[in-house]
């Protein structure tokens, strides 16, 4: 049952550092006939259907967030493979704040510092919405560039987001939004062209059926319309469990002690993977 009282699910809850999107049954449906696209690399067709991925998402996302200043797009293996491509070429100073996405600190080296506030004198890496409780933050007022870890974003029932005129990338997810966690799907946007992912796209280094998948998802659903109808499941969980809902549908943040080990920074609340939580429903 769907309750605090239930030890099974509480400690499934307490044990899991990760979240994700629930597997939602009408994508599942809708993807699976689509067909393993195997073509010789400079065929046409795959970079047409990157060009009309490109266009498709950018009409989609339009109302939310504008685009337009970042004119060079490309798809990658998630917003993982975004961090790291953008790891391997960064040569400036860079930081992330205290709870954010720790991925890019683990294979920086010693290139990354991380604060407790954003610092004035260095690049930001920071997911917006804010990994640490599935919200959405306003950017820092800082005059040094900004990259945007967009992970989140398609997963929020609302969602209005400005792209401040120092952020240089814009990384957005399908598996958050669309709940193809195992997929790995993503865009990058840039106002100048990536030091890599201009050349391997160049040379058709993408997984092309990817993109076919990509496409089939965003013409048949808006760009919110996921969260906007499993939203009230997520508020009947947290009614039922005391927690608070985040922006992002599958996620809730909670102040109870009993889950202190969820939280990703002293200071604030815990994050809970309400993904687990579906299965009571």
């Amino acid at each position: 049952m769907l309750t605090p009282e239930n030890n099974k699910l509480i400690r499934l809850l307490k044990s899991d550092p990760w979240v994700q999107a629930p597997e939602i049954s009408e994508i599942r449906d809708l993807i699976g006939n689509i067909p393993i696209t195997n073509l010789r690399r400079g065929h046409p067709r795959p970079m047409a259907q990157l060009r009309h991925l490109e266009q498709l998402f950018r009409h989609r996302i339009t109302p939310h967030c504008d685009l337009s200043g970042f004119p060079h797009c490309y798809i990658v293996n998630g917003v993982t493979d975004a961090i790291t491509q953008w790891v391997a070429t960064e040569r400036r100073v860079w930081q992330t704040t205290h709870g954010d996405y720790e991925y890019a600190l683990k294979i920086s080296g010693r290139a990354g510092l991380q604060h407790s506030v954003a610092h004035p004198k260095f690049l930001l890496l920071m997911s917006n919405p804010f990994c640490a409780t599935g919200n959405i933050i306003d950017f820092p007022d800082t005059a040094e560039p900004i990259i945007a870890d967009c992970a989140y974003a398609g997963s929020t029932p609302e969602l209005n987001i400005t792209l401040p005129d120092n952020c240089e990338q814009a990384w957005f997810s399908f598996s958050k939004s669309f709940g193809l966690v195992g997929e790995r799907i993503g865009l990058v946007f840039t106002r100048e062209p990536h030091k890599s992912l201009s050349l391997s796209q160049s040379v058709g280094m993408w997984n092309y059926t990817s993109a076919d998948i990509a496409i089939r998802c965003l013409e048949h659903f808006e760009y919110c319309e996921i969260p906007k109808k499993y939203s009230p499941t997520q508020k009947q969980i947290c009614d039922a469990m005391g927690f608070t809902p985040s922006d992002c549908f599958f996620i809730a943040t909670t102040t109870d002690p009993i889950y202190n080990c969820r939280k990703r920074w002293e200071n604030l609340p815990a994050r809970i993977n309400l993904s687990h939580c579906w299965q009571y429903i």
